[in-house]
């Protein structure tokens, strides 16, 4: 099978061949995540990449690959981030968004990420209001969902921004109301 999934015969047959393959080097080199494996070809086709890494998602659904397992190895996160994708457990997109700790990969990801689904995930996961405004012009356009999380993110903001403000007004208000009536007595 893998000697099948690996060759440069017909991509369909090697679809299918990659569908039953094992987690193994061969698998996770043809889903992009480590060199390719010996014998493969010099590109493996997007369609042969894409059969793998939803195997890839399959096996850890199944609880036979580990997750932090592939993101940690040669791949990466980045590129873990497209099986985790593909898990039908959304809580592996989170695990994997979660490990990254630099804001602008994240906002990085909420613009430009592979799928709407990771490019939602990263918005979710970004809360500093300033990169929230900064994003909202750059995501509008290219994703409706992604712009109307932002979007509601922002407007969550500006009207906790101004109750503060209208707190404030009348915390100012009612002090000097008092300071007035103290002068008076």
């Amino acid at each position: 099978i893998a000697s099948t999934a690996l060759s440069d015969e017909d991509v369909n047959l090697r679809v299918a061949a990659v569908r039953v393959l094992a987690d193994g080097t061969v698998l996770r080199g043809l889903a992009g995540l480590d060199e390719p494996p010996q014998g493969a070809g010099s590109r493996t086709p997007s369609t042969v990449r894409q059969a793998a890494q939803q195997r890839l998602a399959q096996l850890i659904d199944a609880g036979q690959v580990d997750l932090a397992a592939i993101c940690s190895g040669p791949g990466g996160l980045s590129r873990s981030l497209n099986v985790a994708a593909l898990c039908a457990d959304a809580s592996r997109l989170r695990e994997v968004l979660a490990r990254i700790d630099d804001p602008a990969e994240l906002a990085r990801l909420a613009v430009e990420g592979p799928s709407s689904r990771v490019r939602q995930a990263a918005a979710a996961g970004i809360e500093d209001p300033a990169r929230l405004h900064e994003l909202l012009p750059r995501v509008r356009g290219r994703d409706k969902s992604v712009y109307k999380l932002i979007k509601q993110k922002c407007d969550v903001l500006v009207a906790a921004q101004r109750q503060a403000d209208e707190d404030a007004r009348e915390s100012v208000a009612v002090c000097e109301s008092l300071e007035r009536h103290g002068a008076r007595t």
